[in-house]
């Protein structure tokens, strides 16, 4: 399953980082000629050159509003395996699962199926997708830990909780690396309710906050792509290889302030409700970098006499050190299925900027 999210989250990335159509942006671009007994060759071709790589990679130079999608889509799955619905729990909660977090530039049904059409025309669309995973471990504070650490004054309702999860693969040219990590505390302002042969129960309404850290990191290195050429006279071409190295590194650090309560009917289902506010931190770089090597053929094969020495090709197309939106808002509710201690839900959250999150996650409350 985890792998599963991981190919998913890193195909949506790759698709929009693949650039349509050419815009006014301009990579960096730092082209060495060929040389021949050391004098260059086809320097007047090198402007051309550069046009072509201009033309082909513009849309990937500046992408801050992709940057802060990442981002903040980051931030949203940092809330995986959470405890929402289940606060007020006796003596401890363990829920283990998988987030993803999405960031539209609208929830506009309209809007959402011309986003493609934007990443063609514009290359930079506000949008992202992050995952998080983690096992959340919660414990109720027995009154004498309380009374330890100069807390006695509460009553028997404070909670802590700490998860994590990391994972990292590599296959071929491609390589992943995630880690989530939080721990959080939780008062119960009102506690549990319940009707007689648990026909009904109210959770109570729980208040916390806590410390999410979540980081997805993506590395693809693109090889077998279209020679770039550039005419230098007769069968003679100069000729570009490109191979190029996409790199997404998201690393978001949230403070949430939540308000949480639920009920369960008839032991088995579970309904949760909240809402919340988080404060973001964090950065997004997308890096973007093509370094090849310029050679001369003649009549499509290389000339590689000792006289002649290839030149190279440098290309930045990066967007570095974005951002999350400081604050954002955000409604939770979920649904879950219980046995006994045993329960499985689905946590969703909607952000009031036209982002979401959804979770699967399982565990056992007692």
């Amino acid at each position: 399953m985890k792998k599963i999210f991981l190919y998913v989250l890193s195909a949506a990335m790759v698709f929009m980082l693949l650039p349509q159509a050419q815009s006014n942006a301009a990579p960096s671009v730092t082209l060495t000629p060929p040389t021949y007994l050391g004098i260059p060759v086809g320097v007047t071709e090198m402007s051309n050159l550069e046009a072509q790589i201009n033309d082909a990679l513009g849309d990937w130079d500046d992408q801050q509003d992709l940057a802060l999608g990442l981002g903040n889509s980051n931030a949203y799955a940092a809330q995986a395996a959470n405890l929402w619905g289940y606060q007020g729990y006796s003596i401890f909660a363990i829920m283990v699962g998988p987030m993803i977090g999405v960031q539209a530039p609208s929830f506009n049904v309209d809007e959402l199926q011309n986003v493609a059409d934007k990443i063609e025309t514009e290359g930079d669309v506000y949008a992202g997708m992050g995952i998080g995973s983690a096992v959340n471990v919660g414990v109720r504070i027995p009154t004498f830990v309380k009374k330890l650490i100069g807390l006695g004054f509460l009553d028997n309702n404070l909670y802590v909780n700490v998860k994590y999860f990391g994972y990292s693969m590599e296959v071929d040219d491609f390589d992943a690396d995630t880690k989530t990590f939080g721990f959080g505390i939780n008062y119960q302002l009102f506690k549990p309710r319940k009707l007689p042969l648990g026909v009904l129960k109210w959770r109570g309404l729980s208040v916390g906050t806590g410390l999410l850290y979540n980081s997805n990191e993506v590395n693809l290195t693109l090889e077998g792509l279209a020679d770039i050429r550039e005419n230098i006279s007769g069968t003679v071409d100069m000729v570009l290889d490109p191979s190029i190295t996409l790199g997404i590194d998201t690393t978001s650090y949230t403070i949430p302030f939540e308000v949480s309560t639920s009920l369960r009917l008839l032991w088995v289902l579970n309904l949760t409700l909240g809402a919340g506010v988080d404060f973001n931190f964090g950065n997004t770089d997308i890096t973007i970098k093509q370094f090849s090597d310029i050679y001369v053929e003649d009549g499509g094969v290389e000339i590689v006499a000792g006289d002649y020495s290839r030149g190279s090709a440098a290309i930045d197309a990066s967007t570095t050190d974005v951002s999350p939106s400081l604050t954002r808002a955000r409604l939770m509710a979920g649904v879950g299925l219980s046995l006994g201690p045993v329960v499985v839900d689905m946590p969703v959250a909607w952000y009031l900027n036209s982002g979401a999150s959804v979770g699967i996650q399982a565990g056992i409350v007692w």
